[in-house]
Parts: C-alpha cells; sequence; structure tokens
C-alpha cells in the first residue's frame, strides 16, 4: 500500500504567486478584448482591468524573487518567457481579429482579385449622384441570421467602395412590420435596392427589388443600375371586370407572375378603371403597361374610350384573353374592343377553341407552343422550355391595319390543329371533331403582338389564354410561361430599349463566393485559439516542470 503523504501537493509560495500571476495577465488580456469590442470602459472592462493589475501586484508581494527573476532573470531565457510571449502573440492575435470583424476590413489576398468586386461595379456606384445616397436594405428574421451574416460579407463590399455613396442596413420585419409592408415585403431574407431622401428616409418611389434567388454581384449591380438609368414606371393589373386577381395567393391567382416581374426590377399596382372615371381622371403617367387578366366583363364605351386615350400616349397593353361561353364576352365577335383592336392593330380574337392533337398534353385542348417566331425580341429570348396554353383561343393577325403598326405573331400552333367553332358542343358535353366547312385550319395564333411604332408608339401582346399566367400552371413547371410573360412585359413597358438589366460582367471572372459566419468562426477558432493555445499549454506544462518538478 502506497503512502498516503505521497499524494499530498505542496504548494509554496513561488508557485502560489506565479499562478495568481497568470490570471492576472488572463484577465488584462480579457480588459483589451473588451475594450476593442466595446470601445468603451464598461464594467466588464474596468473590472477586468482592476482584476489583472491586481493580480500582477500580488505576484509581486507573494514572490518577489520568482517575479523578478521570470522578468529578468535565468527563468526568463527558458520556458517562463514563452509562456508569456505566448500569451502576449494570443493577445495580439484575437485583439487583430475583433478590430477587423468590427471595421469590416475585406482583404483579396487571391493574385487575380477573383473575390472582389468588379471594376463594373465601382464604376456603376461612381455614377452615384455627389450628394445623394443609395441604400441597400435587407430583411432578415431571428431565423434568418445566419443568412444575414453570409449576404453581409458580400453586401458590405459595396459600401467600401465608397461609403458616402452606399449604406446598408438590416431590418426585422417581425420588430418593424409597417416598415416592411411600405417595401411590400413578400419574404425573408429580400433586399431592395433604393435612394435615400435628404433627411436619410428612404425614397419609396425609387425602390428596386433584387431576386431572392440570386444575391450576387450582377443582380445587385443589376439594380442598382436600373435605379441610376430609368424612370419609376409602374405596371398596372386593371381590375374589376371579372378578372384575375393579382392579389390572390391561390393557384387562380396572379402572385407567381406578379412576384417575377417585381424581383426583375418591375414596379407593379392595381387601377380601376371605374375609380378613373368617377373622379374625371385619366390612366396616370407612370403607367408603362396595363395588364387586362382574362376579363370575363365588357369594357363599356367610356372604358374602352380610356384605354384608346391612354395608348395614344405610347402605353402598352397587355391582354390575356380566354374562353367563355356565356352572353356579351370578352372579346366576342360582337364585342366593341375586339373591333378597335382589328382597326386599330390588325389584331383580334376568332370564335374558336385552338384543338391540336400533335403538339399538346393529356388532350388536344392542353397546347404546347409548336412555333416560335424572332419578332419583335419577345420569341428571340424566350427559352427553349415549353409553353403550355388550356383551352386557349385563336387569334387573327391582320395585314388590314393602320400604315404606321406592324404586327405579327409570337408563338403559333402545328399544320395539323384546328380551330373547333362548335362552342357548344365542346362545353355542354367536351365533344369536338374536325368539320371542314365550319372550322379554322392550322396552323393557328396562339400569341401575336403590334406595334405602331411610326405613329404613337403604342405596344399590345395579345394571348389567347388567361391560364397562361395563373400561379397553378407556373406551380405546375410550365418555364415557358413565366419567360413569355416575362419578355412581353419587358417588350411593352420598352426596357429592353431603355435599360440594361445587369452589366457587362467579364465571363472569365469566378462567381463570388460566399464564406459563411460559421466557417469564419471556425478558421478565428483555428488559427487563433486552437493552435496557440495548444503550444501555450505546451510551454505551461514545459515551464511548471522545470520550475516546480
Amino acid at each position: 500500500m502506497r503512502d498516503a503523504k505521497a499524494t499530498v501537493v505542496m504548494i509554496n509560495r513561488a508557485a502560489l504567486g506565479t499562478g495568481i500571476g497568470f490570471v492576472g495577465l488572463a484577465l488584462l488580456f480579457l480588459a483589451a478584448i473588451s475594450f476593442a469590442w466595446y470601445l468603451e470602459f464598461n464594467t466588464l472592462t474596468v473590472s477586468t482591468l482592476l482584476g489583472g493589475i491586481g493580480g500582477l501586484l500580488a505576484w509581486a508581494l507573494i514572490a518577489p524573487k520568482e517575479f523578478v527573476a521570470t522578468l529578468s532573470g535565468r527563468q526568463a531565457r527558458y520556458s517562463t518567457s514563452a509562456v508569456f510571449a505566448g500569451i502576449l502573440l494570443l493577445g495580439i492575435l484575437v485583439l487583430a481579429y475583433v478590430f477587423i470583424q468590427r471595421q469590416q476590413i475585406a482583404i483579396d489576398a487571391t493574385l487575380g482579385q477573383n473575390y472582389t468586386l468588379s471594376p463594373n461595379t465601382a464604376e456603376t456606384i461612381a455614377r452615384i449622384p455627389d450628394g445623394r445616397t443609395v441604400q441597400i436594405t435587407g430583411f432578415y428574421t431571428p431565423a434568418a441570421l445566419p443568412i444575414r451574416e453570409q449576404d453581409d460579407l458580400f453586401l458590405r463590399e459595396y459600401a467600401l467602395i465608397d461609403p458616402s455613396k452606399v449604406q446598408i442596413v438590416y431590418i426585422d420585419p417581425s420588430e418593424q412590420p409597417g416598415v416592411a409592408q411600405r417595401f411590400d415585403l413578400r419574404g425573408d431574407g429580400q433586399i431592395f435596392i433604393s435612394y435615400l431622401n435628404p433627411d436619410g428616409s428612404v425614397d419609396f418611389s425609387t425602390v428596386q427589388i433584387v431576386p431572392i434567388d440570386g444575391k450576387q454581384e450582377r443582380e445587385i449591380t443589376g439594380a442598382i443600375n436600373r435605379l441610376l438609368n430609368t424612370q419609376i414606371l409602374t405596371v398596372y393589373y386593371v381590375t374589376g371586370l371579372g378578372s384575375l386577381d393579382a392579389t390572390d395567393t391561390s393557384q387562380l391567382g396572379l402572385t407567381l407572375f406578379d412576384n417575377s416581374l417585381r424581383t426583375n426590377g418591375i414596379r407593379t399596382g392595381l387601377l380601376s378603371l371605374d375609380q378613373l372615371l368617377a373622379v374625371g381622371q385619366l390612366i396616370p403617367d407612370d403607367a408603362v403597361t396595363l395588364i387586362l387578366a382574362r376579363p370575363q366583363q365588357r369594357l363599356s364605351e367610356e372604358q374602352l374610350a380610356l384605354i384608346d386615350e391612354y395608348l395614344r400616349r405610347s402605353g402598352g397593353l397587355l391582354i390575356l384573353a380566354d374562353t367563355a361561353f356565356v352572353e356579351d364576352a370578352f372579346l366576342a365577335p360582337d364585342d366593341p374592343f375586339n373591333a378597335y383592336l382589328q382597326a386599330r392593330y390588325g389584331l383580334g380574337v376568332l370564335p374558336a377553341v385552338v384543338v391540336d392533337a400533335a403538339s399538346s398534353v393529356q388532350t388536344p385542348l392542353d397546347l404546347i407552343g409548336y412555333a416560335t417566331y424572332a419578332e419583335p425580341p419577345i420569341g428571340v429570348n424566350l427559352p427553349e422550355a415549353d409553353t403550355f396554353f388550356r383551352v386557349a383561343r385563336a387569334l387573327l393577325v391582320s395585314a388590314d391595319k393602320p400604315s404606321t403598326v406592324a404586327n405579327g405573331r409570337v408563338i403559333s400552333t402545328s399544320p395539323e390543329s384546328y380551330g373547333e367553332t362548335d362552342l357548344n358542343s365542346l362545353f355542354e358535353t367536351n365533344t369536338f371533331q374536325y368539320d371542314a366547312e365550319t372550322d379554322l385550319t392550322g396552323p393557328l395564333d396562339l400569341v401575336a403582338w403590334a406595334w405602331d411604332s411610326e405613329g404613337d408608339n403604342s405596344r399590345v401582346v395579345l394571348i389567347g389564354d388567361g391560364d397562361i399566367a395563373t400561379s397553378g400552371m407556373i406551380d405546375s413547371g410550365a418555364e415557358g410561361n413565366i419567360a413569355l410573360l416575362g419578355e412581353s412585359v419587358r417588350w411593352l413597358t420598352g426596357y429592353q430599349d431603355q435599360v440594361t438589366f445587369g452589366f457587362a460582367a467579364d465571363p472569365s471572372r469566378i462567381p463570388t463566393i460566399f464564406v459563411g459566419a460559421r466557417q469564419i468562426y471556425f478558421i478565428g477558432l483555428l488559427t487563433i485559439f486552437l493552435v496557440p493555445l495548444s503550444i501555450l499549454a505546451v510551454g505551461t506544462l514545459v515551464w511548471y516542470r522545470r520550475t516546480f518538478a
């Protein structure tokens, strides 16, 4: 049996004093970190500072010889100096890390400057007028804080280019719901670009949305570019008339279509023709395009006159027609608006539903666009993804039109298609069969355009299906539908003529890579704490063995 006295640890004055000294040094280290973080002498900073000084004084009083020897004696040339040097190095590293984090210093150490914003972005920010400030506003709930930390690593680069012209603000929508409502926030982690008023408030008439799934340099700089180069114009949905609702979040609403427009920098709003007529006002000047989304009722004579006046002011009109087996149907053969479109633009809607067994899914009434045409740029920019139509109406594209007007087709059906004119049998018994004497022969037009390019510069896009824009159709994966609608609005608004969507990026550049907060903290933990602390622990062990063993 071992002697119990062999396990007794004897602590002499030298060991006690040295231990207290190390505690004091650690408290001084914490005081330095506290001051670097808070930039003030608060309670934590002062208490740790006094504790550190007290620890060093206690060491000097308890073991003065060891204290002097540690600083200048033989031990200073051995392990003790290594321990203190390790603590000093650790303190310097931590202070530098905290300073860089607080000051948001960003250094790109790659030879090719792969993680630095491109010169195009710097040029865009330089074009911000002197005396004006662009604010990048990000909305993040507490659940999205990791996303915010990741986005901040990238967004701060914009403010670093010129802090006088760009500033970053983050808002928690759950704490400031009123602000989120004014921005028309529709998703956590969404980012907006806007000018600030002279008093520092947001100029809400200039707000540009950044695509929520594309927070990269192209999208951010593109939004700033649009802000600099364009007036704030609005695409209005005409309400009433039994039209589809842009605020309806169901499968029959237009919210996905509306979100797509907004995320591409196009402002949207609602417009009631009846309200304008009631107060004797015209369609507002900021209306760059009107959308008639599958109306079920005809335009009145007064409403038609209001739209005609608007078009003669270089307006744009997107019409989503649909098949409606009711009396006084919208754009029926006897509808004055149908006659107006034919006389004014050479466009119209025919009394026939398109049937195409050669280019369809499920039934010959569920169509896939067969042919796409190059003019205007709507068709050129469409992807190869299919465009789907459900019970679509055949369109008329006529050469009998004013000489100043150009028109044409965007999408048509296959040569095997035909237009079913027996709508009674189609809707009442769901039966249809080609009749050479009464039905229309294919190919037939599904999407058409007209442009009074030499007159008042008005533009019209006519689509023979209203379901094409519903959230249910888009949510089913119809990528061609959202592309067709988006390109139609872009052409109608003239954005393709006025706005550079994005900027001329160098295709050889490596895309911006985000390093998240977790990775940053892990790197800091590894390089600042684990490695130096391991060295410090080894030095302390060696020092202890040489001093007290």
